[in-house]
């Protein structure tokens, strides 16, 4: 799975095709007996509010962050100085009661390294969730 994230569109969707067509006819039939359900996508960027007790997503305002001192968002060093900034946002507006917060690896988009990720731009994206059942609830 995650070589499959950097490769092309185009060899994905192969792959897909090619998946679908030799599975035996068992993945088949599960396939066929899910249910659809319509979800409505919404940009967050262009809601006036969110908030975060309701939705389980905020936007957060980071601009009294200095950017300019993140160079390589490949450098472990440079990320570190990001999630430190970002961590103090978070206990202070969002987790006041954490006793520990942990990231999980980092991802650049719409870079042109190997295993960098498409950009995400006009196309919807689930950002990872601590609650189980609420993850296990949306799938």
């Amino acid at each position: 799975f995650i070589l499959q994230q950097s490769f092309p569109r185009w060899f994905v969707t192969l792959l897909q095709r090619y998946e679908a067509r030799n599975s035996n006819s068992n993945e088949i039939q599960m396939k066929r007996d899910y249910e659809s359900k319509n979800v409505n996508i919404l940009d967050a960027r262009q809601r006036d509010y969110l908030k975060f007790d309701e939705a389980g997503f905020a936007l957060l305002d980071m601009s009294d962050f200095n950017f300019s001192s993140v160079v390589n968002w490949r450098s472990q060093q440079d990320i570190k100085l990001f999630q430190s900034a970002l961590e103090a946002k978070l206990r202070k507006e969002l987790f006041p009661q954490a006793t520990r917060i942990v990231f999980t690896y980092s991802v650049v988009r719409g870079g042109s390294q190997f295993g960098d990720q498409p950009a995400a731009i006009n196309a919807p994206h689930l950002d990872y969730s601590q609650n189980d059942t609420a993850r296990h609830e949306f799938h």
